[in-house]
């Protein structure tokens, strides 16, 4: 249900980008995309690791059917682990630019117009995880893993944390109640699946792609499917998982019929326009 759910944003935010061709729309596309390829690597290396509980293969999933072709299918590791690498350090950039594009706030100008300087740590760490380089990495020099582990997740909290903080101000300074409701449409599917991918980005690259090779990695890969975890925390992940996709295309979709009656209002007034004149 998770995947499929996926599936549908990427679809409406795609929509979206068509109908609305504004800054922001594509931007908030490329982050729906971002997340998909993140969450591609993330379900292949589940389905691959396999023995979860039935009932969590089906909220992930939605059919067994879907987890098995994923599952046989022969994906390396180091693709696996990649994908996961994609996703995981381009999507906080393109939350950082989406913010950028729906403030207005006069005081981030200067700071907006220096967007590539936010580019560096995710280049560097695509370039880090890069499977050759990482392969590399880890048997030549093991001791320098743990601190790319680390200061990765650091910058990814960082991106995602600011960009909430560019949309939350930006929401403080509007003082129409028509415009606090229309930017809290176009902003609420970017900070639901922010939080989707939160919930999942203590995943490191490094846990799959050493995880038949360091003991450590293979303990902390997984984290949020492990059976040890107490049942209620368990449960937590899986609901608060399923709500944030489900709300997020739920704004979505609102935001395209939104779109989509704007539309053929301006059209007929359009039709009205080239009538009188006539």
């Amino acid at each position: 249900m998770l995947l499929f759910l996926i599936v549908l944003i990427i679809i409406l935010v795609t929509i979206s980008m068509v109908t609305h061709n504004k800054v922001h729309a594509r931007l908030l596309f490329l982050c729906a995309v971002t997340l998909g390829i993140f969450w591609c690597g993330l379900f292949i290396f589940i389905a691959k690791k396999g023995g979860i509980n039935h009932s969590v293969e089906l909220i992930l999933f939605g059919t067994k059917e879907i987890k098995e072709v994923l599952q046989f299918r022969y994906i390396p590791l180091k693709t696996q682990s990649y994908l996961v690498a994609i996703g995981r350090y381009t999507f906080p950039y393109c939350m950082v630019l989406f913010s950028f594009s729906i403030s207005e706030v006069t005081s981030l100008k200067r700071l907006k117009l220096k967007w590539f300087l936010f580019l560096v740590l995710p280049v560097l760490s695509l370039i880090l995880y890069f499977p050759p380089l990482f392969e590399y990495l880890s048997q030549q020099k093991p001791f320098l893993i743990e601190p790319i582990m680390d200061s990765t997740l650091v910058w990814v909290f960082g991106y995602i944390f600011f960009s909430w903080s560019i949309i939350i101000d930006n929401f403080r300074h509007i003082s129409s109640r028509l415009f606090k409701d229309r930017f809290l449409l176009s902003s609420f599917p970017s900070l639901s699946m922010s939080l989707l991918f939160l919930f999942y980005v203590p995943q490191d690259p490094a846990q799959i792609f050493l995880f038949y090779r360091n003991e450590m990695m293979a303990n902390k890969g997984l984290w949020y499917l492990n059976k040890g975890l107490n049942s209620s925390v368990y449960l937590a992940i899986v609901i608060v998982s399923l709500v944030s996709a489900l709300l997020g295309f739920i704004t979505l979709y609102r935001q395209v019929q939104v779109q989509w009656n704007e539309e053929k209002e301006e059209a007929v007034l359009r039709q009205k326009n080239i009538t009188a004149s006539n």
